[in-house]
């Protein structure tokens, strides 16, 4: 699939599209979407690798805006890339240690969605204690706010002795 979608060059022969090339032309792989179920060979690129494979990959690709995020996230240019956080992200319980009142946990491989009570600065104190790579605070509308804490007091559970 790798192969078919222009992400891997065949050891022979030639994948077209066409009449195109797939890994010569972003043309064509424009017209190709591949979802994989694993984000790991991206840990294969260094970060000049990964953009010569996005120039080649998209036609609307910008280097201008690669470079700037590039030197926002001042990102090493000669290192494999890695995935964000800790091995196996940051768990709940070490968000709970460092003082964070979860009220909903939930994460992908390295990356984790919570939800926590508290004010935005005792929050980012909090968190940055952690071996983060990034992270980002984005407050609840009133009606979240009111679903979360609902939850945390038991309503909505079901209860199974009932």
């Amino acid at each position: 699939m790798r192969v078919m979608s222009g992400i891997f060059c065949p050891d022979s022969g030639s994948v077209t599209v066409d009449g195109r090339n797939v890994w010569d032309s972003a043309e064509a792989k424009a017209d190709i979407c591949y979802v994989g179920d694993e984000l790991s060979w991206y840990e294969r690129f260094t970060i000049g690798e990964l953009k010569a494979y996005c120039r080649n990959s998209r036609t609307s690709f910008s280097e201008e805006a690669f470079d700037r995020m590039v030197r926002a996230l001042e990102l090493p240019k000669d290192r494999k890339l890695q995935l964000v956080g800790s091995e196996g992200g940051v768990t709940r319980e070490m968000l709970e240690q460092a003082g964070l009142a979860v009220l909903n946990y939930t994460s992908m491989g390295s990356v984790a969605q919570v939800i926590v009570r508290g004010t935005e600065e005792k929050v980012q104190d909090s968190v940055s204690k952690l071996s983060v790579n990034l992270a980002e605070t984005v407050p609840l509308t009133l009606e979240e706010a009111f679903i979360y804490e609902m939850r945390e007091k038991g309503y909505g559970k079901i209860n199974a002795e009932e």
